[in-house]
């Protein structure tokens, strides 16, 4: 079960979380970990954190959030599945934007990286998509505007299927990002 931080200790762990050095290629992970929760019940805690987004609950989300993302790396460690994954993408999808929003966008930054690798594993290129949408948007926040027009387009142009070719599931995605509407954490 995810561990809810006070208040003032939220951000810093969400910092730490992201930028977590057990997470990098080549540096040991830390293996004295609690046992990790079931999938089903982290991904029930992931849909949980984005009700919490949703309705502008940011503090409680900061608060359990960072604990989220380390036991999302130990589901996907010990159950490495494309619906973990895709949940691990929208948790850090999660990060990302409340980084953003509470003004780190470096931190969102490495949050997009992560949830770019996760959409990756999961085999999602609508999740991809929404990826670099939010990296647009942190692009934004950072001043660089050519930048955040440049991948948006790339990505537009390569998400985007002629009409004739296009799946019925490619048609009718109508997946919000967090970023997408003023509802939301402010």
């Amino acid at each position: 079960m995810t561990q809810h931080l006070t208040d003032d200790g939220g951000l810093i762990a969400l910092r730490d979380a992201i930028q977590d050095p057990g997470s990098l290629p080549g540096v040991p992970r830390n293996d004295n970990l609690d046992e990790p929760p079931e999938p089903a019940e982290w991904i029930a805690e992931v849909q949980t954190a984005t009700s919490l987004y949703w309705t502008g609950a940011c503090s409680e989300l900061s608060s359990i959030l960072p604990g989220l993302l380390q036991d999302g790396r130990t589901v996907a460690h010990a159950h490495d599945t494309e619906p973990v994954w895709r949940q691990m993408a929208l948790a850090y999808q999660l990060a990302a934007s409340l980084s953003t929003q509470s003004g780190h966008p470096d931190w969102a930054f490495t949050a997009v990286e992560k949830q770019l690798a996760a959409a990756a594993r999961a085999s999602d290129p609508l999740l991809e998509g929404m990826g670099v949408s939010t990296l647009s948007w942190v692009l934004l926040r950072q001043g660089r505007w050519e930048h955040a027009q440049s991948v948006a387009e790339r990505k537009a142009d390569s998400l985007q299927p002629p009409f004739r070719r296009a799946t019925a599931d490619q048609l009718a995605s109508d997946r919000p990002t967090p970023h997408s509407t003023a509802q939301g954490c402010p």
